[in-house]
């Protein structure tokens, strides 16, 4: 039930192996990058959320899995209502000093995203790259002609 809006950065952060958390009932705004941020984190649910109008991702997903996206408003985010995708850190320089003998990270990702609506996003759903994806029961109001990006949907083309 928290409230997070005009912020510089993301509405909501789940970063770093916070597993087995549910983000439930909140309300995230106006933020100058995302609704909602997972980076690093397995087994977590994102329930019954309204993620609005932010500058990029209503959520983001990052090198995670077993993660459950259900029953979310996700309208009038600037790119997509949500990015799901992995990423080698190692090679990525914003991550020169990170420690990854004590905080690893596994190039996967998995997700389940149902019975959420997405309205009027830059993007429905962005997948690139990632293992696996279960879309089912999803509302798409006024979202095409990007229902979905990224190669996972061009690899699926009767996703949706």
């Amino acid at each position: 039930g928290n409230i997070s809006f005009d912020n510089k950065g993301t509405g909501l952060m789940i970063d770093r192996e916070s597993i087995n958390t549910m983000i439930y009932g909140n309300t995230a705004f106006g933020n100058k990058q995302d609704g909602l941020t997972l980076f690093e984190s397995d087994c977590n649910i994102i329930a019954s959320n309204h993620l609005l109008n932010n500058k990029k991702a209503g959520v983001r997903i990052r090198n995670s899995i077993d993660l459950g996206m259900f029953y979310n408003h996700v309208e009038g985010n600037k790119k997509a209502g949500v990015a799901a995708y992995t990423v080698d850190l190692l090679s990525n320089a914003a991550q020169e000093t990170r420690d990854f003998d004590l905080d690893p990270f596994h190039e996967v990702g998995a997700a389940s995203i149902v019975g959420n609506t997405f309205t009027q996003n830059g993007t429905g759903i962005y997948a690139e790259p990632i293992n696996s994806l279960l879309i089912k029961e999803n509302k798409f109001i006024e979202q095409s002609p990007r229902l979905a990006r990224g190669d996972w949907f061009r690899n699926n083309p009767d996703l949706l």
